[in-house]
């Protein structure tokens, strides 16, 4: 993936909207997917989108916190449901190993996350690679 597709900002709708528009006027027209890291960011992709007349377009979204709002949408959002349970149980015995002044018995934890397909070509995109 070329770096220049790579964009970041704030995690804000605004920030989402920028982005989004500064990546179609690059390509000249809306990118194949989209990743965004958080739902805010979405929202303001999903804002450009709307306001462009782009929603019917083939561009496959996904995003970071799953809801169950987005089993409701017309437009199939492909989310990543993160760990929140085992996020806060690790980050709680960390800290409390801090503070008891206990070594760590590791300084990194990987949780994985549970993918939701919504778009029908999504998955099928994402064997290719």
């Amino acid at each position: 993936m070329p770096p220049e597709w790579i964009l970041n900002g704030h995690y804000l709708p605004s920030s989402g909207y920028e982005m989004i528009a500064q990546l179609c006027a690059q390509l000249g027209r809306p990118p194949q997917a989209v990743f965004t890291a958080a739902c805010g960011l979405l929202e303001g992709v999903l804002r450009y989108l709307n306001q462009h007349q782009l929603m019917d377009s083939d561009i496959h979204l996904c995003s970071f916190d799953d809801h169950y709002l987005f089993d409701c949408l017309p437009l199939k959002i492909d989310t990543i449901a993160q760990d929140c349970q085992g996020l806060a149980r690790h980050s709680f015995e960390m800290i409390t190993a801090l503070i008891a002044e206990t070594p760590l018995a590791q300084n990194q934890l990987i949780l994985p996350g549970q993918i939701h397909w919504r778009h029908p070509g999504s998955k099928a995109l994402n064997e290719q690679h």
